[in-house]
């Protein structure tokens, strides 16, 4: 009895402090307006090639988060030039965002940063500047069917990072998405409504979803002043940073 007993006192011992160190490392904070304080810390801390992951309400992200049992379904990657920060995001088209508005569009507050471990240096950061250009208007795909005449969001985000030499997550295929949800109905109206029908799907062809490229290992967080991650995202989607 008393063996059970310190058995369990060990394991509860050893649940508080992983909650303790979890609880310590995420930065909660839901509000929904950003006071210029809040902003002028956060500019200060942004640099080019930071990305912001977001959970919206569009009807893509809907669909993303029903694919993904994920609620990150947007990303969005940061511009700093000067004392001007902006957000590059493939939203209906590929665009610049003002950091406010951006921020904004998060709903609930949920959003999260993160950067490539090794900084980026000033030459790469050039080439991002470079190769922006070469994506912005570009509309919306729709199809996800990695393409340089359409983009979607995390396609846009891996395809700059890749101009630089930077591989800056792993890639799932379209059939992997496919199989996952084959019993989802979300997937099935999806096709019948883009595709027409499967048949019309190059399954063979990669795919990038915001969850995949959050849990990058080429990535971490962003940390405010205190050390904590610049992370509003509800404890399921919690990961060990760093």
């Amino acid at each position: 009895m008393r063996k059970i007993l310190k058995i369990f006192i060990i394991l509860l011992c050893t649940t508080t402090v992983s909650c303790a160190k979890t609880s310590h490392s995420l930065k909660v904070n839901l509000k929904k307006k950003y006071t210029s304080k809040d902003l002028e810390i956060l500019r200060s801390r942004l640099r080019t090639g930071d990305l912001i992951f977001q959970y919206t309400n569009s009807r893509v992200a809907k669909i993303t988060k029903s694919l993904t049992s994920s609620p990150i379904t947007h990303v969005g990657i940061v511009i700093a030039n000067k004392d001007k920060i902006h957000v590059l995001e493939a939203s209906r088209k590929v665009k610049f965002t003002e950091l406010r508005t951006f921020l904004l569009k998060s709903k609930n507050g949920w959003l999260a940063i993160k950067r490539p471990i090794k900084e980026l240096s000033y030459q790469q950061t050039q080439l991002i500047n470079k190769e922006l250009h070469n994506w912005l208007n570009k509309p919306y795909d729709f199809k996800f069917s990695w393409s340089n005449e359409k983009i979607y969001c995390t396609e846009l985000v891996y395809k700059i990072y890749e101009a630089v030499g930077i591989k800056i997550s792993g890639l799932q295929l379209i059939s992997e998405i496919i199989e996952e949800n084959k019993n989802n109905p979300v997937l099935k109206s999806y096709i019948e409504k883009v595709y027409r029908k499967k048949e019309n799907i190059k399954q063979n062809q990669p795919i990038l979803t915001p969850a995949l490229l959050f849990h990058s290992e080429k990535l971490v967080y962003l940390k405010d002043e205190e050390g904590n991650w610049y992370n509003t995202f509800p404890y399921h989607i919690n990961d060990s940073g760093p």
